[in-house]
């Protein structure tokens, strides 16, 4: 299997080491402290964050194998610009588990009255995207 590598800036960098590609390519949506993982069948599983560092979005997009294309991302969050990345908190992170179900865990930030929270979400069974968590 072919092992690739997303940076986490502006820019990322796919790296094949089994064919020596590299490619540079942009996050969707000027996305910021990006991480990606790949799944059992080649598809690049990637989430970042949109917005103000202090007031974030989770957003998940895949990408398949022999693609150069993003699929349309969804936002992962159930409630909008409550993600951070800031001080030495550094965006979400993502795996893939058994049957490549995808599991996204974040910070959220507190709110009047609400402490900051660490908040988790996976895909369904039939779907390994992310679901919003509920309410």
């Amino acid at each position: 299997m072919k092992s690739r590598l997303l940076a986490t800036i502006a820019f990322g960098f796919l790296v094949s080491s089994a064919s020596a590609e590299v490619r540079l390519e942009r996050i969707p949506e000027r996305g910021m402290q990006s991480q990606i993982a790949t799944g059992g069948d080649g598809t690049l599983h990637l989430v970042y964050l949109t917005g103000d560092a202090r007031a974030a979005d989770v957003r998940y997009a895949t990408q398949k194998p022999g693609s150069r294309e993003w699929s349309a991302p969804v936002t992962v969050n159930s409630e909008a610009g409550r993600a951070i990345a800031i001080d030495t908190i550094r965006g979400a992170q993502i795996a893939t588990g058994q049957n490549d179900r995808v599991h996204v865990v974040w910070n959220g930030r507190g709110g009047k009255n609400m402490q900051a929270a660490l908040l988790y979400s996976r895909g369904a069974a039939s779907n390994t995207r992310p679901c919003r968590p509920g309410p």
